[in-house]
């Protein structure tokens, strides 16, 4: 099965996502949520995802920092580079 870039806008349609967060996601308004009941290509979608476990007992005011590296696919057209982080809150 052949990707393209809208069956990645399409699986979050399928989440019900709304105008805004398929804006987010792709950053352009070209897409359009076109779902059918009958689409197979979710399941072929690699979404990078990523876990770190951290013990509960460490210091409270200790920094704690993961790195993670990915090989992405960019089905769209010409070259793309791509970051992501996540700046969580302070324990309590």
């Amino acid at each position: 099965m052949t990707l393209t870039p809208e069956d990645y806008v399409n699986f979050p349609c399928s989440m019900n996502f709304n105008a805004y967060e398929i804006f987010a996601i792709t950053g352009s308004t070209e897409y359009e949520c076109q779902c059918h009941d009958d689409s197979n290509s979710a399941p072929a979608l690699n979404y990078p995802s990523c876990i770190a476990f951290y013990n509960a007992k460490d210091n409270k005011e200790m920094r704690v920092v993961q790195k993670f590296r990915r090989r992405l696919t960019n089905v769209g057209t010409g070259s793309g580079r791509y970051q992501g982080y996540s700046d969580n809150p302070r324990r309590n």
